[in-house]
């Protein structure tokens, strides 16, 4: 997990939360910031056995505390990312990497060329 939220660009934020069984996980969350504003949001969720992760449509108004699932989040290549049966470490490294990728790729990509920055 430390890997994951090692203090450098892109930071990211956590929320703790507890599916209806008890299991817990986290959601993880990059805003991308230009100009004063959110432009995109990028999201994932942890539980120490899977991730899952992709843009959030409302910037987690409406999808934060929700899994990715049942938020209808697009976590299939090429932006998104869904990975299970690993060790923690292995899916906190994927992770980090997905989010640094994004982070990278966010300057020339289409999806901040729609703000017309």
């Amino acid at each position: 997990m430390q890997r994951l939220l090692v203090d450098r660009p892109p930071y990211l934020d956590v929320w703790l939360h507890t599916d209806a069984d008890g299991r817990p996980w986290m959601l993880i969350a990059m805003d991308v910031i230009e100009g004063g504003a959110i432009r995109d949001t990028l999201r994932l969720d942890f539980d120490g056995d899977s991730i899952a992760g992709g843009w959030s449509p409302y910037f987690l108004n409406g999808d934060g505390g929700v899994r990715a699932a049942a938020a209808n989040i697009p976590t299939g290549p090429p932006e998104g990312i869904e990975l299970g049966s690993r060790p923690p470490a292995e899916l906190a490294a994927a992770a980090r990497a997905w989010f640094d990728e994004h982070y990278r790729q966010w300057p020339s990509s289409a999806r901040r060329a729609r703000w017309k920055l």
